[in-house]
């Protein structure tokens, strides 16, 4: 008998969690989210910051959120108890 060539397989695109377009978040969120690093005895630098806000409004609404860097220290500079500092390389802590 003969055997028919091999086709190949489509390909399946591995699914993306998309992040949820968010705006930046409010004092009260950053608040919680620096406390909560102070208490795991981290610094909040912008970075681990970031990772928290999104951990945490997974949890509160089970959607994945993206807050945009720059949105986020802007949001940081204008909470009047934190205190923004530049750090080594590009990073910054609040």
């Amino acid at each position: 008998p003969l055997q028919q060539p091999l086709q190949p397989r489509p390909q399946r695109r591995p699914q993306q969690t998309t992040a949820a377009p968010v705006a930046a978040p409010g004092p009260l969120e950053i608040a919680r989210a620096v406390e909560s690093l102070y208490r795991d005895e981290l610094k909040p630098f912008g970075r681990i910051l970031r990772k928290r806000l999104a951990e945490l409004a997974q949890a509160a609404t089970g959607e994945v959120v993206d807050v945009g860097v720059k949105e986020l220290r802007a949001a940081c500079e204008a909470c009047p108890w934190l205190a923004v500092q530049d750090m080594q390389g590009a990073d910054w802590a609040a």
